[in-house]
């Protein structure tokens, strides 16, 4: 098992980073989801990107929460 940063979406938003199969155009976040809802490995520059008012929609989309969450090997 692996420790990683959790995030709790702010606003709704599709992450155009977030490609697979299920979705192309970019998996889609509600307001309180966790944020990745798989395991990404998100550069520093993403988080701060989504944090703060750097990206397409011009305010923060997810901030960190207190506890971290286990995730599995994949």
């Amino acid at each position: 098992m692996r420790m990683k940063e959790a995030f709790k979406v702010l606003h709704p938003f599709r992450d155009l980073e977030d490609t697979n199969k299920t979705f192309p155009n970019g998996r889609e976040y509600a307001e309180g989801d966790l944020y990745p809802s798989v395991f990404l490995d998100l550069s520093d520059e993403r988080i701060e990107e989504l944090s703060t008012d750097k990206n397409k929609l011009k305010r923060p989309l997810i901030e960190e929460i207190e506890e971290e969450v286990e995730v599995g090997e994949e």
